[in-house]
């Protein structure tokens, strides 16, 4: 990343994990062992030198933006300029951003679920970072091959935006990338590194809630400032 911030984003390889979970899940919620968890996230921290425990927003599928100091309040999205502190989000489809300005010094990690994008949650957390030149890095989530949608979700799309909706096979799919680029764009960001990788196509890398439902473990993505940051 830029002088000053580090990121990363974890695969579901490499932990010690099994079963549904294999092997580097860095969450519980879905009914893995917690000291398993821990450990994949400790392995994960000490892989890519991010200082350890990870700090973790209590995702709710929303748009909310909290600052590290709030970090106890259900969010989706958290914005730091702590030195030596991880930001790390979960995922299992959803698009994880990560955010940096080199000018400011201040870190955010996002954490855009179908509803978090539509409350533009993205645009919230570059508001909340207070402007100048930011990076941007997009993870890995389901993409717009596989993202088919209910009726029900399409009527709120087509009333927000249909240019994120399109067609295949007579059924209608949601591009969370296309919406998560336009709200970059949007917000001033014009920096904006893609991965374009669908979670559901990749299978032993990714988890995917579509794929692997309930039990599906979950991927993560981190970013933190180096202490000799500027």
């Amino acid at each position: 990343g830029p002088r000053g911030a580090a990121a990363t984003q974890a695969c579901g390889i490499g932990g010690v994990s099994d079963g549904p979970y294999a092997s580097l899940n860095l969450a519980s919620a879905s009914g893995d062992a917690r000291d398993r968890v821990l450990e994949n996230r400790r392995r994960l921290c000490e892989a890519v030198g991010a200082p350890h425990p990870p700090a973790i927003p209590r995702q709710v599928l929303g748009a909310e933006v909290v600052a590290l100091s709030e970090i106890e309040r259900e969010a989706d999205a958290v914005v730091a300029s702590d030195r030596d502190r991880t930001l790390l989000t979960l995922s299992a489809d959803c698009v994880l951003v990560l955010l940096y300005c080199p000018e400011t010094g201040v870190i955010a990690n996002v954490h855009s679920s179908r509803h978090g994008a539509r409350g533009e949650i993205t645009k919230k957390a570059v508001s909340r970072m207070g402007g100048g030149r930011i990076v941007a890095a997009v993870g890995p989530s389901i993409g717009p091959c596989c993202y088919e949608i209910r009726e029900d979700v399409e009527r709120v799309w087509r009333g927000y935006g249909d240019r994120f909706l399109l067609s295949q096979s007579g059924r209608v799919h949601l591009d969370l990338w296309a919406a998560t680029r336009s709200h970059l764009e949007e917000a001033g960001v014009r920096e904006i590194d893609e991965a374009r990788l669908c979670t559901k196509c990749t299978p032993g890398e990714f988890y995917s809630y579509r794929r692997d439902g309930e039990r599906s473990g979950r991927f993560g993505a981190l970013i933190w400032l180096r202490s000799d940051a500027r």
